[in-house]
């Protein structure tokens, strides 16, 4: 009976995984001039725009559904941080210049349960002193520098690891109630027999 039960759990397991890997929703958000990527200091970020980035990361993660979410208004940021909760799986966000400014931006990752990846294309800690310190660093759960437009593709790995590991967790939960709803179910279960053998 305690095979069958691992069994069933170890189903249900792969199957957690399965629909992780199927039905992942990621919400890619920019912040202020990242609409000018391809132009604005090509030295610095790189000569690729965004869009075409775009086509790429969708082909790096075929199975997972990216809605791409650009703004320079940072009420409009906020507002769409806020819209996700419920809807998205994770967020991967560069505020742009906002991260070293904007305490409401922080504040709103805060507001909402869904994890958020923070990216920026270049190293801010090795710039200028004012770009060191990003407020909504503080409030993600990771955060990618340097790496370019391929730190988004780094963002969306992490966000999907920390759904498997939710997923591990859960199941442990669940082995965990099984197997103590089936000790005692057992013991119940030999004491109304005892008791029958008695009477």
């Amino acid at each position: 009976m305690t095979d069958v039960l691992l069994i069933c759990l170890l189903s249900g397991f792969l199957f957690l995984l399965f629909l992780q890997k199927i039905f992942m929703k990621i919400l890619l958000l920019n912040g202020p001039n990242l609409n000018m990527l391809g132009k604005r200091e090509p030295q610095i970020y790189g000569s690729q725009t965004f869009d075409d980035y775009l086509v790429v990361l969708k082909s790096l993660f075929p199975d997972y559904e990216m809605d791409y979410v650009q703004s320079n208004h940072e009420g409009v940021l906020i507002d769409v941080i806020q819209q996700a909760e419920g809807h998205y799986d994770g967020i991967v966000f560069n505020p742009g210049g906002y991260s070293h400014t904007s305490i409401a931006l922080a504040d709103a990752v805060r507001c909402i349960s869904v994890p958020v990846v923070e990216v920026h294309i270049s190293n801010i800690y090795e710039r200028e002193s004012y770009r060191r310190h990003s407020f909504v660093a503080e409030a993600a759960v990771a955060s990618v520098v340097g790496k370019g437009l391929q730190g988004y593709a780094d963002a969306v790995s992490i966000i999907a690891d920390q759904s498997t590991a939710m997923a591990f967790w859960m199941i442990i939960l669940v082995l965990v109630i099984s197997l103590a709803w089936f000790a005692a179910l057992s013991f119940l279960t030999a004491r109304w027999f005892e008791k029958k053998e008695v009477g």
